[in-house]
């Protein structure tokens, strides 16, 4: 116990105050506060010392961090400091451990007068990034490389152009990250990397490299509309080459592409043993749930996404809600399974390049204006998928429905899998404006929620279609 409190005792707290600091100062006090962060980099900082920003203070970035033991960054004083970046990086903190970055304002010139990261951690291990905001960054507004165990809460990431929170490793002689924890955090308007010319950029939230990885109550939306391409990307919250990812309780909506994609949510090439869950997506130009493969891709595996909502997405690219592509010389997909999702689209519910094989649609509600199920090209269709008590009806206008579509190309397939064709009865909103944009909100919303009467009911229980009232 002894040994506990000398430890504390020696900890420090080292202020920074642009207006009245002196670099020349001890920094241990506001009155004897240092003037710069770069003062602050030539700091042998001790474990579990502080850097405290005076609050409503612009301080000049551009400063690397490295070697630290439970270091805390934060402001005071009142409000939150910026820390005010030239053409390169905000703040940079390598190999650190026990890491607190809190409370800060992180502000890049614009993604086309800058080079640099807002935020970017490399190496760290047992940290945690919170009430952070973070714009302005070319190469992106909050970056992880190479960390594990790491925490990142209320952070908002806008009007970046890589993307706006991105976790990446397993490149170079960066190991894999692992262990990563993503919630309450929002990624708007990361429009592009004007840069970038060869690959996607302008993603919301992107990890790839990653093991173990859990993304929740977060938002994306208005990403990606200046990518400087017409290929590949980006999407809203994505993972690729990553195991072990669950995405859950979030929104994705209003994103964009001049390309192929402009998604809501994607599990994609290299991802296995990963869950998207109770999440709605909206009104972006590409699906709102892809799995995909690329060339060179490591296996997609064990993939289900389950309990979730898509509505009017899909206005260009697929137009569908949920899509899957895969390249005619890419065998390594399969085991992914559909079940308890919501679809409705003004097109169609499902499309697909190519049969997959071990593909299941299960208890699904599925309402399009034409086919449920689109092959958009190459061979088979959906012969080789599972498609079992799945709901099919026809929209035919806002919150109109009527009819049944053309199910499926072979109506004995539908009719083998016991699925119906019968009004679903559900709560549909007349407009993309009556929906949500705070996750927390998604177990309160009305929408989407079937009648007592409801064929998607049992009783009290609903069987079929999302139900994400209290989900948790």
């Amino acid at each position: 116990m002894v040994g506990i409190t000398l430890g504390l005792l020696m900890a420090r707290s080292f202020y920074v105050d642009p207006n009245v600091g002196n670099d020349l100062a001890t920094g241990l006090s506001p009155t004897t506060a240092w003037k710069t962060l770069s003062r602050a980099a030539r700091e042998e900082f001790r474990p579990n010392d502080r850097l405290l920003l005076r609050g409503q203070t612009v301080v000049p970035g551009g400063v690397t961090l490295s070697g630290t033991t439970s270091l805390s960054i934060d402001s005071y004083g009142g409000g939150l400091a910026t820390i005010q970046a030239g053409t390169g990086d905000g703040l940079v903190i390598l190999n650190s451990t026990g890491l607190r970055v809190q409370n800060l304002n992180i502000v890049g010139p614009g993604r086309k007068a800058n080079d640099g990261y807002g935020l970017r951690l490399e190496r760290v291990r047992s940290s945690e990034t919170s009430n952070l905001e973070v714009s302005g960054f070319r190469s992106g507004g909050l970056t992880i490389d190479g960390s594990t165990e790491v925490k990142v809460s209320r952070v908002v990431a806008q009007d970046n152009g890589a993307s706006g929170i991105e976790v990446r490793g397993g490149y170079g002689a960066l190991p894999r990250s692992s262990k990563i924890h993503i919630t309450d955090s929002k990624a708007i308007a990361n429009l592009g990397d004007p840069k970038n010319l060869t690959n996607h950029s302008g993603n919301g939230i992107i990890v790839g490299g990653v093991d173990d990885c859990l993304i929740e109550f977060c938002e994306a939306a208005e990403n990606g509309a200046d990518m400087p391409r017409e290929g590949n990307g980006p999407v809203g919250i994505w993972a690729w080459n990553a195991s072990r990812v669950r995405i859950r309780n979030s929104i994705s909506h209003d994103n964009k592409s001049p390309g192929t994609d402009g998604g809501g949510f994607d599990l994609d090439g290299g991802v296995r043993d990963s869950v998207i869950e109770n999440c709605l997506s909206y009104r972006n130009v590409g699906a709102g749930y892809l799995v995909c493969q690329y060339q060179g891709g490591d296996e997609v595996a064990n993939i289900v996404i389950r309990n979730c909502i898509s509505f009017l997405d899909g206005t260009k690219n697929m137009n569908s809600g949920i899509a899957l592509f895969r390249p005619s010389e890419m065998k390594n997909i399969g085991g992914i399974v559909f079940e308890n999702n919501t679809i409705i689209n003004d097109r169609f519910a499902v499309s697909t390049m190519e049969d997959i094989s071990q593909l299941t649609f299960r208890r699904n509600v599925l309402i399009a204006k034409e086919d449920l199920f689109k092959l958009i090209s190459g061979p088979g269709g959906f012969k080789s998928a599972t498609i079992e008590r799945n709901l099919g009806w026809q929209r035919a206008g806002a919150a109109l429905l009527v009819g049944v579509p053309e199910l499926f190309s072979d109506p004995d397939i539908w009719a083998r899998g016991g699925n119906w064709s019968i009004d679903p009865k559900i709560r549909i909103p007349g407009s993309t404006a009556d929906l949500p944009t705070d996750p927390r909100k998604l177990a309160s919303m009305e929408w989407f929620v079937p009648a007592t009467d409801s064929p998607c009911r049992d009783g009290k229980r609903v069987i079929c279609g999302a139900n994400l009232r209290g989900a948790k």
